[in-house]
């Protein structure tokens, strides 16, 4: 088994065409594009998205968020949001990360099926809005019916390790009707403990350790992860 082979799909963040291309020559296996990762992400520019599309050759999930702060949208914020996610789809995008919440804290299902539609056969990702929905079993229920593949969360914690056991609870739930997606604080240090605990199949994160700009870095932790993984499953 080589560390590309570990059967963990590795997502990296980023928001530039430096931060992709560095992510995909050290090993990662699918990206999602921000703009403005400072922010927790917003939806990345044309220019960016086109360049992005251009050079590298693993998948790209792009972040369809207009706007910083909490999940919930005005009509107009929401319509919004659709017409990027319409360009990006159009662009080439794999697929789309986006978040839909009530102000008390639910799923807007109406909206999650219409982004559905939009997205078609691609994939679609409820993002770590997930962490702030007031009732998980609901909430899985309703974004897996409105077709949703994915969700992103670290469990309602500052990072996986602490939402270990609400990410394993989730893991159960969803019995294999929708993907979890770790993501918070993941990086090689801890990423055989997480998926070992949780037992699932893709993680995500920066890798940067607080500092996106330092590529040099990044690429050492991403590398680092796979061997780590490597290692954790050839002591299986």
């Amino acid at each position: 088994m080589t560390p590309q082979s570990v059967p963990v799909l590795i997502e990296v963040c980023v928001d530039s065409l430096e931060a992709a291309q560095v992510a995909e020559q050290a090993g990662a296996h699918r990206l999602e594009l921000n703009f403005a990762l400072e922010l927790d992400g917003l939806t990345p520019s044309p220019g960016l998205v086109k360049a992005v599309l251009e050079q590298v050759n693993i998948p790209v999930i792009a972040m369809v968020r207009p706007r910083s702060g909490d999940f919930c949208y005005r009509n107009d914020e929401w319509q919004t949001m659709v017409r990027s996610a319409a360009w990006l789809l159009d662009a080439g995008v794999a697929g789309l990360a986006f978040g839909a919440v009530t102000p008390d804290g639910a799923v807007e299902p109406q909206r999650c099926r219409e982004m559905r539609t939009l997205a078609a056969e691609r994939e679609l990702v409820f993002h770590k809005a997930f962490d702030v929905l007031a009732d998980w079993p609901l909430s899985l229920k309703q974004l897996t019916d409105a077709g949703v593949d994915r969700v992103m969360t670290s469990g309602r914690a500052d990072g996986c390790l602490e939402g270990l056991q609400a990410l394993q609870n989730l893991q159960r739930e969803t019995r294999g009707r929708l993907s979890i997606l770790p993501a918070g604080g993941i990086s090689a240090a801890n990423v055989a403990e997480v998926v070992g605990a949780v037992g699932v199949e893709q993680i995500h994160g920066s890798f940067s350790a607080g500092n996106p700009r330092d590529y040099t870095a990044i690429a050492a932790e991403i590398k680092s992860t796979l061997q780590n993984l490597q290692s954790h499953f050839n002591r299986q």
